[in-house]
């Protein structure tokens, strides 16, 4: 069942945490390129100044894979993204991955009993941001890679829930909850062509959810947990 103020909560949510992801990647410094005639005031341009830079990359892609919680009622999930980054300074990349997963719980699990079909899905964005190697012409590039991200569980409980809203009681069958995780690790990138390029990368890291269920009921079934990803992704170079 689906409420107007879990749905307002959830989008106040992710737009704040929007904002503040965007604030990780500051802007690129502007630069200035001077012709070989061009001049300041009292002076030639140096040379320095003279050298034209590098276009920005841009990279469009899709991701998917999957991977496992460290709890032990959990059964694994699998993802599927769309990525979209590019170059704020020359060997750092920064990608922004709107992801989709579906999440399988142990039927004889306490979650796996309490959720329908002893599963959930839900909505991410991620925000990674990865370190090139110096060597531009290498064909097999391994790299560090860093993330957070933030996003939404949704579900169907298998028996709908009663909670007490204005003194009358109101039963639950639909919920979510919001979550945001850190995660860390490597990947490698194959250079196919110019413009295309695949890879994978294999990252590990911590998820924490709100205190509460969009419905308002206390959160007394997901507690902070680990996970591993695995992701396998093909980028086209768009710019």
């Amino acid at each position: 069942m689906k409420t107007s103020g879990m749905w307002r909560d959830s989008l106040l949510r992710h737009a704040i945490c929007l904002v503040l992801l965007a604030c990780l990647s500051s802007p690129a410094s502007a630069v200035v390129v001077a012709t070989r005639g061009e001049r300041y005031e009292g002076g030639s341009v140096p040379a320095a100044c003279r050298a034209a830079t590098k276009p920005r990359r841009l990279y469009a892609g899709i991701v998917f894979g999957g991977g496992g919680w460290t709890s032990e009622d959990n059964d694994g999930f699998g993802t599927l993204g769309l990525s979209l980054g590019g170059y704020p300074r020359p060997r750092i990349r920064v990608d922004g991955i709107v992801t989709f997963e579906g999440i399988a719980f142990l039927p004889d699990s306490g979650l796996g009993q309490a959720f329908q079909d002893a599963g959930v899905a839900e909505i991410g964005l991620d925000i990674t941001a990865r370190y090139d190697p110096p060597k531009d012409d290498a064909l097999l590039r391994i790299y560090p890679l860093a993330g957070v991200g933030v996003g939404t569980m949704f579900w169907d409980y298998s028996k709908p829930v009663t909670v007490i809203e204005d003194g009358a009681p109101r039963a639950v069958g639909y919920d979510g909850i919001f979550y945001f995780t850190f995660f860390g690790g490597g990947g490698a990138t194959l250079q196919l062509t110019r413009k295309l390029a695949v890879g994978g990368n294999l990252t590990g890291g911590v998820r924490f959810y709100d205190r509460s269920m969009g419905s308002g009921l206390q959160n007394d079934l997901l507690e902070p947990t680990g996970f591993v990803k695995v992701l396998l992704e093909v980028n086209w170079r768009v710019h």
